[in-house]
């Protein structure tokens, strides 16, 4: 609820109003604006109208648009199953390449694969996601015409933004598992491991990476609420009709009860993401199973 306090102050405190935005450069006359405002809330002071815009979510009432008159639940739902398919295909990405690189980092160290991946795993976060979105459409849609620059459709429809978010998240992914990764190798049951002849392949999958993992589903489970809320950039680029473009979209035309849904359903999802990753440790690594075991 503090998140959304915070949210519910500053989207306030924007310039304009949903009456100013529906009636365009014609201002409506004063009985009507003042009709309006009452219908809407808008006339009460700004801590009676976030208490009641509480008090509702908390008996299931989410609003109805400004602009259509949908219920915001509704809308919601709807928009969110295009963002957790971006959102999947985009971790899915990030997990694969990310992972790749770090066994290839962790096998080297300090070799010049390892300088390269770690120079383009920060360079990967380190430039702005709009900046990937636009060169993806200009070199694999404008110049190639080889996939849609944008809006939603079939598989070819989500490459290009499931790719732009699965670059901009690998960075991180492969720095933490290549730190992971290598304080695993200094333990003495891969030292152990080595001796025995074992091969370096079958040492980093069997041995290192199943120690490492835990660091390793902790980024992805963060990068997957990242995702969640942090794609608002993206799918404006590529018109991509989620939960991030209609909250960009509701904050121009002021729509007050579709972007505080959104924040909250996005900030719900975050929750329940985080709690899921804590959950799955228990099945990872059985260190957590036999401390509770000691318990």
């Amino acid at each position: 609820m503090i998140m959304l306090f915070v949210v519910f102050i500053l989207v306030k405190a924007l310039p304009g109003d949903p009456i100013t935005v529906m009636y365009g450069e014609f201002d409506p006359p004063p009985e009507v604006r003042k009709a309006l405002e009452e219908r809407l809330g808008l006339d009460r002071p700004l801590l009676v109208q976030y208490m009641l815009y509480v008090m509702r979510i908390l008996q299931g009432d989410w609003g109805k648009s400004v602009g259509t008159g949908e219920e915001v639940l509704r809308l919601v739902l709807r928009r969110f199953q295009a963002t957790l398919e971006l959102a999947v295909a985009s971790v899915a990405i990030a997990t694969f390449i990310g992972l790749s690189l770090a066994l290839i980092s962790a096998w080297r160290p300090n070799s010049l694969a390892d300088k390269i991946i770690r120079i383009a795993s920060v360079a990967s976060y380190s430039i702005p996601v709009f900046w990937w979105g636009l060169m993806l459409i200009l070199i694999f849609a404008v110049y190639l015409q080889l996939l849609p620059p944008g809006e939603r459709g079939g598989l070819k429809h989500l490459i290009l933004p499931a790719v732009t978010l699965g670059v901009v998240s690998f960075g991180m992914i492969a720095r933490v598992s290549r730190a992971s990764m290598l304080e695993v190798m200094t333990h003495d049951y891969v030292v152990a491991a080595r001796a025995r002849g074992l091969n370096e392949v079958k040492v980093l999958l069997s041995y290192v990476m199943r120690n490492a993992i835990v660091p390793i589903v902790t980024i992805i489970g963060l990068r997957f609420g990242v995702l969640m809320s942090g794609a608002v950039i993206t799918e404006t680029v590529f018109k991509y009709p989620g939960i991030g473009s209609m909250i960009y979209d509701s904050i121009l035309a002021r729509d007050y009860p579709v972007v505080f849904g959104g924040i909250l359903f996005v900030g719900i999802v975050v929750m329940t993401v985080n709690l899921l990753v804590d959950i799955l440790y228990y099945f990872v690594d059985p260190r957590v199973k036999l401390e509770k075991t000691r318990v």
